[in-house]
């Protein structure tokens, strides 16, 4: 038998006229894995169900924080802390801050968290020595 060959583009012009999408099949979920989507997929429920925190930290007010630096930062008063799935429902006022676990619900009126790296604790209060928008 005698060999072929064929130039890169001739071979991509040769597949590209002979591929055919395969049909779409229904299967079970165990059975799609390595498989690619027939179609988009859509969540029954939205997952989280509320925004949470994706870090440990402080919910906050940005506004509060604003101009916040090392060598001038801003104190809060800690109200309490929240973990995920924390029913407990803690209104975020000027001047306070939650502690705020990953996973959790983000407070009311939050519209930051702060990482653990930018607060100092003193008390019941903390100091952030930096500015994160919303």
């Amino acid at each position: 038998m005698k060999d072929v060959f064929f130039s890169l583009k001739e071979a991509l012009n040769l597949m590209m006229e002979n591929i055919r999408p395969l049909s779409a099949e229904h299967v079970s979920l165990v059975d799609s894995v390595d498989r690619i989507a027939a179609d988009d997929l859509y969540a029954r429920v939205d997952s989280p169900s509320v925004n949470s925190s994706l870090k440990d930290g402080f919910a906050v007010l940005s506004r509060d924080i604003d101009g916040a630096t090392v060598q001038n930062p801003v104190r809060l008063h800690v109200l309490g802390s929240m973990a995920a799935g924390c029913e407990e429902n803690v209104h975020i006022l000027s001047g306070t801050a939650v502690r705020i676990l990953t996973g959790a619900r983000i407070p009311t009126g939050a519209d930051v968290v702060v990482a653990d790296e930018f607060v100092t604790r003193s008390g019941d209060d903390i100091l952030i020595d930096a500015t994160i928008p919303p």
